[in-house]
């Protein structure tokens, strides 16, 4: 109570302290016999021990229950233990079960010490927890609880402990405590319970153990997932993983033949063998169950993905779609295309295919994959490949546009592929003047011919912005394409991008002897809207190797989609470019010579002139139907008016803006709203146009 030596104590203290002062005189009144055998002789003595525990003490005692030879019984008190409760709060099972500890000691130490033999040992608790811990294992127990249960079942017999109610436990006076007048005749103290005096032999009731055992050691189990070590995961490039998996064959071959060691540079059949070990690894991953089905000659179950696809084993044990083209004119891995799943390895091998379709859009690039391999979902895979491409992220910035303009009528002609055609330049590129070191670098550009009808691309090397030089590179695109009708091509003395000696070509003079050439050969020139060129790089090679180069890139461009793919493998082949030009897309896997087949009724020419007429019929059915809504630039995001603050987007590498304010505007020929000049700083910007990308800031 935090009180003074010198203040007084509550009342209520003093009249407890009082109480207990004149109690003491009681104690002279109570006498204990040392003889707690009273009867002999005698036939058994039985030792029980009992204890109990509360809040404020625990404690144990034991008493002699005697047997006598003429069949009488009696039962005395023959030591006890008590112990005050620790100040540290415990809670009352395990002050319980330390007073259970105290009665295993206080027991064991009179049996070492009593000379006389004691035929059975009972224990007795009021407490159901503690019988229930002392019939549990220590292990399973929390560390407290476990220590003080191991103790007694050392000391003690597990089966000789047994439950008494609280009303007949002794044990129950010292926990509680009594006073000396309420002590002295109390028979329950000093001779036990009373069924303990009966002649009635003792039969303890079987325990009913609780069905929560309390204080149980939480198990802190450790969750391992044993996952498959996955090794076609740790590649970043599919050509990386080929080269792995062949050096691994090549190791094995190597240590089965040493005396015919290969340590030259890989061949095609490694590189074939390596792939086709990588896709029966990532097939037994991804279709286990599909591939153990297919190996019974079963069909696949109506919930697995390839249901659609028929799906087959080839020679290898290769899943490969069946469909239904067996007798299209095509080779076999575009009949019958490798299956891949959604995994890493396929959008590795997405991302070779699109870098080498030099970053092709979504449709191209799953074109050019469907050659050989089939993949699950593939547009979507494609879609985020292209979308994660860090070179296609960059070319392609947002800018805003107006609403798209109509097509013009030559777009929707069907006519001869260049038949009209649309011409522009690009450049200057730089190019080595030789082989050799030390050659000069010169400038040189790129003649872009498109075919309005089936958007063919035919690119021609011109060495320098003289008019010869076109015409040179005009006779040449004729020479291979045919004569042109209509050729459409920016404004000479306004063209947009090109450089500086692109404007000197068209000047007036000089183009006056382009004009007298074409019109020779019934060629009419047409200028179209302004339009900003597109630009390439700085790539230091030669002049053959350039052109070698741009002959690439026109292949990939002419075999690019016309129109959407779909899912469904036993559709037609896309269409591109290409079928107008060879009857086929240019970068198709060659296929044998068909020359020396029957064609039945129709002879060569008017076979080819029927593949060409049907190209043309799914040009109209297909293609021209794609043409009628408007791609992109559905509505003017916004209404850029004079004197508006503007973000003016600089074409030429790397990507720059450059804030202006427009100054000039000036309708289009299609329509559309064109920027004309914009302020910047102290100069003008002239013809800042819709394709720059100006970007209004307000």
């Amino acid at each position: 109570m935090k009180l003074g030596w010198d203040e007084r104590i509550p009342a209520e203290l003093v009249k407890i302290w009082l109480q207990l002062l004149d109690e003491f005189t009681i104690l002279n009144n109570i006498r204990i016999p040392r003889k707690v055998i009273s009867h002999y002789p005698y036939s058994r003595i039985e030792m029980h021990g009992f204890c109990d525990a509360s809040q404020r003490a625990y404690g144990a005692c034991v008493y002699i229950r005697t047997h006598s030879a003429n069949g009488s019984v009696s039962s005395n008190l023959l030591c006890s233990k008590s112990r005050v409760a620790p100040l540290k709060t415990i809670t009352i099972p395990r002050l319980e079960l330390c007073a259970a500890l105290l009665l295993a000691k206080l027991v064991n130490s009179v049996i070492q010490n009593l000379r006389t033999r004691v035929d059975e040992i009972f224990y007795w608790t009021d407490s159901m927890i503690v019988l229930a811990w002392l019939a549990t294992s220590p292990s399973v127990l929390n560390t407290y609880v476990a220590n003080r249960v191991s103790q007694i079942q050392t000391l003690t017999t597990v089966e000789k402990w047994h439950h008494v109610i609280s009303n007949e436990n002794p044990a129950d006076i010292i926990s509680r405590g009594a006073l000396p007048s309420e002590l002295i005749n109390n028979q329950k103290w000093f001779n036990g319970p009373v069924w303990l005096s009966k002649r009635e032999e003792i039969c303890p009731d079987k325990i009913v153990q609780p069905t929560e055992i309390l204080e149980v050691k939480r198990s802190c189990l450790v969750g391992v997932s044993h996952s498959e070590f996955n090794f076609l995961e740790r590649f970043s490039s599919f050509f990386k993983l080929q080269r792995v998996i062949a050096n691994c064959f090549r190791f094995i071959h190597n240590c089965r033949n040493k005396g015919n060691k290969v340590e030259n540079e890989f061949s095609r059949n490694e590189y074939a063998r390596a792939t086709t070990a990588i896709i029966s690894m990532l097939q037994k991953l991804e279709f286990s169950n599909e591939l153990i089905k297919l190996g019974n000659n079963l069909s696949v179950s109506k919930s697995s993905k390839l249901r659609t696809l028929n799906p087959f084993l080839d020679k290898d044990g290769i899943i490969r779609v069946g469909g239904r083209l067996r007798n299209a004119s095509i080779g076999y891995e575009q009949k019958h295309p490798i299956v891949l799943p959604k995994h890493h390895v396929t959008k590795l091998i997405i991302q070779e295919e699109h870098v080498a379709n030099l970053h092709a859009g979504p449709t191209a690039t799953l074109t050019a994959i469907r050659l050989k391999f089939w993949p699950l979902a593939g547009r979507a895979q494609v879609r985020q490949v292209i979308h994660n491409c860090y070179n296609c992220f960059r070319v392609k910035p947002v800018s805003v546009n107006p609403i798209m303009g109509d097509l013009p009528a030559s777009r929707m002609v069907k006519e001869r592929p260049f038949k009209n055609t649309g011409l522009d330049y690009a450049g200057p590129l730089f190019i080595r003047d030789g082989k050799t070191r030390n050659r000069r670098t010169v400038k040189v550009y790129i003649a872009l011919f498109v075919c309005f009808s089936t958007k063919a691309i035919h690119l021609e090397l011109v060495g320098d912005m003289t008019t010869e030089s076109f015409l040179n590179a005009l006779k040449r695109f004729m020479a291979r394409r045919g004569l042109v009708d209509n050729i459409y091509s920016d404004n000479g003395s306004n063209f947009v991008g090109a450089m500086k000696e692109l404007k000197e070509l068209f000047k007036a003079d000089k183009f006056k002897e382009i004009l007298t050439e074409v019109s020779r050969k019934n060629i009419n020139w047409h200028f179209i809207p302004v339009r900003a060129p597109h630009f390439g790089g700085n790539a230091m090679l030669t002049y053959e190797e350039l052109y070698t180069l741009l002959v690439g890139i026109e292949a990939c461009l002419n075999s690019r989609p016309l129109c959407p793919l779909t899912e469904d493998p036993n559709d037609d082949e896309v269409l591109t470019p290409g079928h107008f030009l060879i009857g086929s897309s240019l970068t198709a896997i060659p296929e044998p010579d068909m020359s020396d087949w029957k064609t039945g009724r129709l002879s060569r020419w008017q076979h080819v002139e029927q593949i060409r007429q049907h190209f043309w019929r799914r040009w109209s059915r297909e293609y021209l139907g794609h043409l009628q809504p408007r791609a992109k630039w559905h509505r003017t995001t916004s209404q850029i008016q004079p004197g508006m603050l503007v973000l003016l987007r600089d074409p030429s590498p790397p990507l720059n803006w450059r804030r202006g304010r427009v100054v000039e505007l000036h309708p289009g020929p299609d329509g559309c709203t064109r920027v004309v000049s914009v302020r910047v700083g102290d100069r003008i910007m002239k013809r800042a146009v819709r394709t720059l990308g100006v970007l209004p800031v307000d």
